[in-house]
């Protein structure tokens, strides 16, 4: 039922018909002809041959043994070269990391295993029990240490499908959670087959002679195990620790989650990876030192020296930490974010860039102001929230206020209803008044609150409209006058002022 060569149904080894039959071959050669040795054996030891002639006999027959056991070995190792000759054709298909020791494990086998089955029958041939015995009892615990290994491989694989599997309502609300857990679930699977197999290996050099549990119940080998474990944990630690962050920094970083987009705000965006870098580097200089520790290294001066390294750079740049300090507290408060439009004392624009040091402005003409935060005392942003555009309207002594102040509500009115514009007001105009009288013109003033930088486009439509309004009515736009007065003495009147006109005649140019 194991091989089963003409039932495939009932077959347990997992073999294709041609292996089944092929090893089923091989197995009846070997059945046979091992009732074939028995039985001329026990009639030669019947009949009282002498020993000499019994012993060479007896040699005779057991030579075929390893002469078949090579010819097997042989042709296996021969299908075994073809087949990874298929691999070696199809790279994808085969493991990058241990492909040189796959080709040298596959060219090379069938040596020692030949030599190890000639070993064998020359033991018995040679009548050398103890090492026969050796030999036999070491295959038989190595063949059983390898058959425990491959279960124990086989029940832990399932035991990764089974219990590591993500649910589907963890796999939709994240979505990326799936390969950052899987790539990690294979680290470890990997770290726990390594276990594992090393395990095998030591159980199999203990079966073959070689003192493993001695050197590991020795102090020694119980501190190298015993290092190595917490070199181990301390790495799956700080990997760990790495990838969480990674994780939950491209999370909070996702505009949409789920069925709600939401939006990213530059304090985020800035100070996420600015903590994601610094988990990063605590993560792995703490490892470090633990590993160095672990290691035998003494780690004094290590940490001796990175407090004082930071303390000169701590000296040596403190316009530099000034920087970052107003930069976090500008980030915190969100005095301004991306795309406002600020005034930062000396220069002003749209704000392009928020960071822990600098703050880029772009003006009107197109010039890139690059701030250092430590120069920012005031910040004044014309875009939080919603703008406002203060109008002031200067018309003639002579016109009527009230007149003017209806003109300008109705603009503003007009300018709400307009389909173009009106979406870009939140408020109706408001009219403030008579605000003051200038040389050659009283100042009337109002307000129009808006979207968020829509002020000034707002501002240049509402003039135009004034302009067009004024003109339609008559009313005047007052520009500088000029009156010239000649003085008046106390006693009589003024003397007359000459005025003299001259005319130039046009000279006729020639025919």
């Amino acid at each position: 039922m194991l091989l089963s060569p003409d039932e495939k149904q009932i077959r347990i080894l997992p073999f294709g018909n041609e292996n089944a039959n092929y090893f089923w071959i091989w197995i009846s050669r070997f059945t046979l002809y091992t009732a074939f040795y028995i039985l001329v054996v026990t009639t030669l030891f019947v009949i009282q041959i002498p020993y000499p002639a019994l012993s060479f006999l007896r040699a005779l027959l057991l030579i075929v043994f390893p002469l078949m056991l090579s010819v097997f070995i042989l042709q296996i190792a021969r299908e075994t070269r073809s087949r990874y000759a298929y691999f070696q054709e199809n790279p994808e298909n085969a493991d990058k990391g241990s492909r040189n020791i796959i080709r040298w494990i596959v060219r090379y086998w069938a040596i020692p295993a030949v030599a190890y089955s000639w070993a064998i029958f020359i033991f018995l041939i040679v009548h050398y029990e103890k090492g026969f015995h050796y030999l036999f009892r070491a295959t038989l615990g190595t063949l059983i240490t390898l058959a425990a290994l491959l279960l124990t491989l086989r029940i832990l694989g399932w035991m990764f499908k089974r219990f590591f599997a993500i649910n589907e309502k963890v796999k939709t609300r994240f979505p990326g959670l799936e390969e950052k857990t899987n790539r990690y679930i294979l680290i470890l699977r990997k770290v726990f087959r390594s276990v594992l197999i090393i395990i095998a290996l030591a159980v199999t050099a203990q079966i073959w002679g070689i003192p493993v549990s001695t050197l590991v119940a020795s102090k020694t080998g119980s501190l190298i195990i015993l290092r190595a474990i917490a070199i181990l944990i301390t790495l799956g630690v700080v990997v760990a620790i790495i990838g969480t962050s990674d994780y939950l920094k491209e999370y909070f970083l996702k505009s949409k989650r789920g069925k709600k987009k939401k939006e990213i705000t530059q304090k985020r965006k800035t100070l996420l990876p600015m903590i994601n870098t610094t988990v990063k580097i605590a993560a792995g200089f703490i490892g470090g030192i633990v590993i160095l520790d672990r290691l035998g290294v003494n780690t004094t001066p290590i940490l001796a020296g990175a407090g004082i390294v930071g303390l000169a750079v701590g000296f040596g740049s403190q316009t530099l930490v000034k920087d970052l300090i107003n930069g976090l507290f500008i980030l915190f408060e969100e005095s301004v974010r991306v795309g406002d439009y600020a005034d930062l004392g000396k220069n002003e624009g749209i704000v392009e860039a928020v960071g822990l040091r600098t703050t880029k402005l772009r003006d009107v003409r197109g010039n890139v102001h690059v701030v250092p935060n430590s120069s920012i005392d005031t910040v004044t942003n014309m875009s939080k929230e919603f703008s406002r555009t203060v109008i002031d309207i200067g018309v003639a002594y002579r016109e009527d206020v009230d007149e003017v102040m209806d003109i300008l509500r109705g603009i503003g009115e007009e300018m709400q209803n307009d389909p173009e514009y009106g979406k870009n007001i939140l408020e109706p105009i408001e009219i403030f008044g008579l605000h003051k009288f200038d040389d050659s013109a009283i100042v009337v003033r109002a307000r129009l609150t808006t979207k968020p930088l829509k002020q000034w486009g707002l501002k240049r439509e509402f003039n135009r409209r004034v302009k067009r309004v004024f003109d339609e009515r008559g009313i005047e736009i007052p520009f500088p006058h000029r009156t010239l007065y000649m003085g008046e003495p106390k006693q009589g009147p003024a003397p007359p002022l000459q005025v003299q006109m001259k005319e130039t005649k046009k000279q006729e140019l020639p025919a």
